[in-house]
C-alpha cells in the first residue's frame, strides 16, 4: 500500500496539489469498511479498485441504515469537507442506467 500512497503522492505534485495530508489507502479502506458495517470494500477480489460507480452505488444501498454521525463521516471521507450533501448517494437511483 505504502507504494501506491507514494505514486499518488508523486501524481498529485506533478500537478501541483497538496501531498501532504493522503492518508493511506489502506486506512480510507477500513474506514469505510467500518462505517458502512463492513459493506463496502473499495477494492474488487483482485485487490483492484472496484470504479467509483460500484463504490457510490454500495454506498447509496447501506447509506439509510447507517447513523446521520457515520454518514457525515463517510461523506467527509469519499467527498472531503466542502460538500454540503451528498446529492448522488441521495439520488442514486436516477444512476442506474447500467
Amino acid at each position: 500500500m505504502v507504494k501506491v500512497t507514494e505514486m499518488m503522492k508523486g501524481d498529485l505534485e506533478k500537478l501541483g496539489e497538496e501531498y501532504e495530508n493522503v492518508e493511506s489507502i489502506s486506512k480510507i479502506q477500513t474506514q469505510i469498511l467500518n462505517l458502512t458495517k463492513g459493506n463496502v470494500n473499495i477494492f474488487d477480489d483482485s485487490r483492484n479498485f472496484k470504479s467509483t460507480y460500484e463504490i457510490i452505488e454500495k454506498i447509496a444501498k447501506v447509506w439509510d441504515h447507517i447513523s446521520q454521525t457515520d454518514q457525515a463521516d463517510l461523506l467527509e471521507i469519499i467527498a472531503g469537507k466542502c460538500l454540503p450533501d451528498c446529492v448522488v448517494i441521495h439520488n442514486m437511483n436516477t444512476l442506474n442506467c447500467r
